[in-house]
């Protein structure tokens, strides 16, 4: 019995003189910086000399936007919209959906729902994926539609430009497919703002009715590590299409 007393004396002596409370590698009685960071590199003193950087495996961003459209027969128009993304690894899933406060026969009340994966190659960034427009309005007659998009981003220095093509397989009666390209040009003023300016052309989902075509100027502002915000100003340059829109969106990350 006294030399099981002994050994169990010994062998909290023994923890007792290696206890290394914050797991750094060092022990209590000679760390001189206690409590450190867990993803912290440290000396033989216990102290930092480098941070680990450690990548979230995922996160989401939300988005509530308000806007003003002038359209080409003269009237105007308001309208709310939504966005939602959630991005796992390299893949992005986007929920969008906006409403107008008036009857617009341009824009009914449908969820656009896409899926997109993420592929960067030093200053290229392509995304791609499939998307639906599911249409959500209780007197809507519309079917569901389904689409593909890529983009392609190539960044140098402060500056990136991006290219965007989709195609859009429509289900409705009298209408038929019809592919979306967007070329942009934008400048990092600085880690909290950014400017764009970008062309769109469109086909419309009516025969014998001009491309859409679009020019837009955005700016985007980080007000936090948050907080963010998006103002787009857009000029239509063909008869199909709304002759101004304006749009602010404040979004949240998380």
């Amino acid at each position: 019995m006294r030399s099981l007393i002994l050994l169990s004396l010994l062998f909290v002596n023994l923890l007792a003189a290696s206890v290394d409370s914050d797991m750094d590698g060092v022990d209590n009685d000679v760390d001189q910086c206690p409590n450190t960071p867990f993803f912290e590199l440290v000396d033989k003193t216990g102290c930092t000399t480098r941070k680990l950087s450690v990548k979230e495996e995922y996160h989401f961003d939300i988005m509530l936007g308000a806007g003003y459209v002038e359209t080409n027969n003269g009237t105007s128009d308001t309208l709310v919209s939504f966005m939602a993304d959630y991005y796992y690894k390299n893949f992005i899933v986007t929920l969008f959906t906006q409403s107008y406060s008036q009857n617009n026969t341009y824009a009914g009340n449908d969820l656009y729902l896409s899926v997109n994966y993420k592929l960067t190659m030093d200053n290229v960034t392509l995304k791609f994926g499939p998307g639906m427009v599911l249409p959500i309005a209780s007197d809507s007659s519309n079917e569901t539609d389904y689409f593909l998009n890529v983009n392609m981003n190539y960044k140098i220095d402060k500056f990136d430009m991006n290219l965007y093509y989709k195609y859009t397989f429509m289900n409705d009666a009298l209408t038929r497919d019809i592919d979306t390209k967007a070329v942009s040009i934008g400048y990092y003023v600085s880690d909290k703002t950014y400017l764009n300016l970008a062309y769109s052309r469109e086909k419309s989902v009516y025969s014998g009715i001009e491309e859409i075509e679009n020019a837009a100027f955005m700016v985007n502002y980080a007000v936090n590590e948050h907080w963010f915000t998006n103002i787009r100003v857009s000029h239509g340059l063909s008869d199909s299409a709304s002759d101004l829109s304006a749009i602010v969106t404040l979004g949240y990350y998380f």
